[in-house]
């Protein structure tokens, strides 16, 4: 192809993208996207799951308060969700937790906590297991074995029984953050206690 050919091409197709309605550049679009029921409160760094057909929300905050309230909504057919409702507390207040479960065993993981207040927090190594009940509700969280480093704002999932916890930061008062890429993981026993 010669370069008058080319700049055909160019001269024809460019105008096309930028001037178009439907530009492969607009980003002012978002039809895709419906708002369904908001949560009673503002919230970042909340974790959330999905266990049968219900959303299951855990904590979150904003720079003011950190909520330890677990909500729970049911997903519609048509996508949307029911209004949320209260199936219990946090063991603790936390932000930037990791939240996962088996089944209906749920494990918290780490996390950063107020200290001494909001806004200066610093992470923990904390982990908490529970349940869901029959009813909906988490009940019931017992302390775990600790992870072997103070995170938070690390991923956590499952696999074959074993529950893994992935990088994140440590956190603490001063304000300094240290990422991190360890990769730590535990058992999971038959009765959702942590093992070796």
């Amino acid at each position: 192809m010669n370069k008058n050919r080319l700049f055909l091409l160019c001269f024809a197709i460019l105008p096309t993208l930028f001037f178009s309605p439907k530009s492969a550049f607009a980003i002012d679009n978002y039809s895709e996207w419906s708002q369904s029921t908001s949560l009673p409160y503002n919230s970042s760094g909340n974790q959330s799951f999905v266990f049968g057909t219900k959303i299951y929300n855990f904590g979150g905050g904003d720079s003011i308060t950190y909520h330890r309230e677990i909500l729970s909504s049911n997903i519609n057919p048509d996508g949307s969700i029911s209004p949320w409702v209260n199936r219990g507390l946090l063991p603790i207040i936390v932000t930037w937790h990791s939240i996962v479960n088996r089944g209906n065993d749920i494990f918290l993981l780490g996390g950063a906590k107020p200290d001494p207040v909001i806004p200066v927090v610093s992470s923990v190594d904390t982990v908490y297991s529970s349940k869901i009940d029959n009813n909906g509700d988490v009940v019931g969280w017992i302390q775990q074995t600790s992870i072997p480093q103070k995170l938070a704002r690390g991923g956590t999932f499952v696999y074959q029984n074993r529950i893994y916890f992935v990088g994140g930061l440590v956190h603490t008062t001063s304000s300094s953050e240290n990422v991190v890429s360890t990769v730590y993981f535990a058992n999971i026993a038959s009765d959702g206690n942590l093992s070796n």
